[in-house]
Formats: C-alpha cells, structure tokens, sequence
C-alpha cells in the first residue's frame, strides 16, 4: 500500500477509466481499518456464511488443501504445458483483487441472491452505471456493429461490475483471473437468469468462455443460438476476418539457443522501487537468463529481431514474448502478449528498471538464490 503513490497517475481523478486491482485491495484495507477486522474475515461472515457458501474458501493456500482447485494450462506451440501447481498462492498477497476459491453450487448460490434481491436498496446500487469504461472491459471482440446477427456492449462500470447488454437484454458481467483459471458471470434480472462459465486454459480460456456464455444465454432467452461448435471454434469468422497478433506465429524454431556476445550489454542487476530487483544473466549456451522473485525463465533472441526475446519459464510458469532494451543504465521490458506473466509480476505492459550493479544488490541474488533453494527442497 505504501507504494501506490510511486506509481504513475494515468488520468485526471473521475475524469477516466482505468481498471486496477490493486484499487480493490486498498477498498479492503480501508474496510480492515473501520472494521477492525480482517477482509478474509469478512468476506466469509458477510457472504459465504449466510448463503451457506460451504464449497467457498478466500485464499489459495485453502483451495488447494480442500481440494477446490484445479491444475492450470497454457497453450503452447499447438499444445498446453502445465502450470507450476503453486503458482496462484502469490495471489493471496492481494487477496481482495482475486483470491475466492469457489464451486459452480457455491456461485449458483450467489447469483440467486442477487437476482432475486434486484429490488433492495443494496443490489440495485449494481445495476447503476458509475462510469463509462470505453469498453475496456470486454472479454473479447465486441459484437456491437454489423455483420455479426446479434449485438453485446460492456460499456459501464457499476459497483464491482460491468454493466451492458447482450441480445437487447439487460446485464451485469465480470471476469475473473487466476494464473490457472479464468472465469466469467452474466447476470440479467429482466430474463432472471446467471451464467457462470469457469476454464483452466489459460489465455486462450478468457475468450471461449465469452462465446460459451453467449451461447447459453441465448438458449435461456428462448433464442436460437447463432454460434455453435463450429463457429465458436472460428470466431470471429465467418462474419468477420480475424486479426492474428503480432506474435502469433512465431515459433520457438525462430528463437535462438545460445547467446551472441552482444547480448552481454543486457547482462546486470537492475531495481525498481515499485517492482523490485531484476537480474539478467549472460548464459553463452542457453540464452539470457531472467530473475524476479521466483521466476527462473531463459530469455531466447529471435533471429531477425535483436530485441524481441521469448520467455519460457522453467517450471513452467509461463510463455511470454518480450522485447527488452537499454540505454543510459534503465533497462526497459515490454510484454507484448504475456497475460501471465505481466500480472504475476503486478506490472505494466512496459517497465522500467534502473542499473543497481552494487554489492547490496549481489547479496540480494545470493539470498534470493538461498530462498529459491530452500522452497525447492521443501
């Protein structure tokens, strides 16, 4: 919390939109200071206790001991690679921007409150638009023109939701991420109806769980669905050439294994007084090296582009094309398509690190290497 002011502000207060979840977790704190309790204790005495929420627990060090919890996947080079089992526990450092473990009993629980209760005082504060967000809220292509045959927007932020319309009707909707699972809720008091859609996917699972939940509510509308297996799998053709991203088909063939000696300029201890301290081995076999917490990953270059690099952790963790750069001693990494990586990290598409070659700085390595060491052995 003490750091938030080091970061920049994006925008004039109320004068824009940007989502934050660390914003969620300074909600919480201020809650933990009126209350005098803690936001776990609360969230579980306020919620899960009085919908009888029993399949519900507020951190990942719980899910996983109950048993609420499912292995995760990212797609890789036509495949998935499984995710390091523990990776969602550093989510419970804020805890109040994502760490709820639930069941679809338990979240069909929760719906029926809300909708159900759409005429008190407290929920019909969700269905009041606070601020336009642009539509950044969206999940994936929105269908708000032609040619697509039905029409969706998520243009307002309510109070923890989004709300807009799918198919004419009403909504409120929100996303929900872990490093192993992505989950989205609709919910329309006209219709009377909840969707919740859940995946361990990765990326890729944010996307097709929009399509699968288009395609239920159109079904719990009475409409004849306008996707179906094939065309949830085209999307979002063939209405609608697709865009592929500036990475898309690059290759791991396109990335080279060893380390050209220009490479060693990257090479150093750099910090950050909001990230923390990052350090980038020259590796003459394998390619640069990449530290950051507990992220061990190999940065290899690709053969026509000197800054582009792709990251694959060793775990794994994740798999990340970045570009890095540096001049005047501030080494700058840009995450071109790293959902993963760019949130475990809790930083920016680009960041910025300043040189911190110091004897500090190579006795942090040395401890971090300790600590790395003596997580592995437990």
């Amino acid at each position: 919390m003490g750091k938030l002011d080091l970061m920049g502000q994006d925008c004039d207060f109320k004068s824009g939109f940007v989502y934050n979840n660390l914003m969620y977790v300074a909600g919480s704190h201020i809650i933990e200071e009126i209350s005098n309790s803690t936001w776990r204790e609360l969230i579980e005495s306020i919620v899960f206790a009085p919908l009888e929420m029993t399949g519900s627990v507020s951190c990942f060090r719980e899910a996983k001991e109950t048993g609420n919890w499912l292995k995760g996947y990212q797609p890789h080079e036509g495949s998935f690679v499984p995710l390091q089992d523990d990776c969602d526990a550093i989510i419970d450092l804020v805890g109040p921007a994502g760490s709820v473990h639930s069941t679809a009993r338990d979240m069909n629980k929760y719906m029926n409150h809300i909708i159900k209760n759409n005429a008190t005082a407290y929920t019909d504060l969700f269905w009041q638009p606070v601020i336009n967000t642009g539509g950044h809220m969206s999940t994936t292509e929105e269908l708000k023109t032609p040619p697509f045959p039905t029409t969706a927007r998520y243009d307002d932020y309510t109070i923890s939701w989004v709300l807009g319309e799918y198919a004419n009707s009403e909504i409120l909707m929100h996303g929900g991420d872990t490093f192993t699972t992505h989950t989205l809720i609709f919910l329309s008091r006209q219709e009377e109806y909840g969707v919740f859609v859940s995946s361990n996917g990765g990326g890729i699972a944010r996307s097709k769980n929009q399509l699968i939940s288009w395609y239920i509510q159109d079904l719990l509308m009475g409409n004849d669905p306008w996707l179906n297996a094939s065309t949830i799998c085209s999307f979002p053709e063939p209405w609608k050439k697709a865009q592929s991203s500036p990475n898309e088909d690059i290759s791991w063939s396109q990335y080279q294994e060893t380390s050209s000696v220009e490479l060693k300029r990257y090479a150093g201890n750099y910090s950050s007084e909001i990230f923390g301290n990052v350090s980038i081995l020259f590796q003459e076999d394998e390619g640069l090296g990449f530290i950051y917490n507990r992220i061990n990953c190999t940065l290899r270059q690709h053969e026509s582009n000197d800054k582009l690099f792709r990251c694959h952790a060793n775990a794994p963790y994740v798999v990340s094309d970045i570009s890095i750069s540096i001049a005047d001693r501030i080494l700058t990494v840009e995450f071109h398509d790293g959902y993963l990586i760019s949130n475990m990290l809790e930083m920016e598409t680009e960041v910025r690190f300043n040189s911190a070659n110091s004897a500090a700085m190579r006795l942090w390595l040395c401890l971090a290497a300790v600590a790395r060491l003596l997580w592995v052995v437990e």
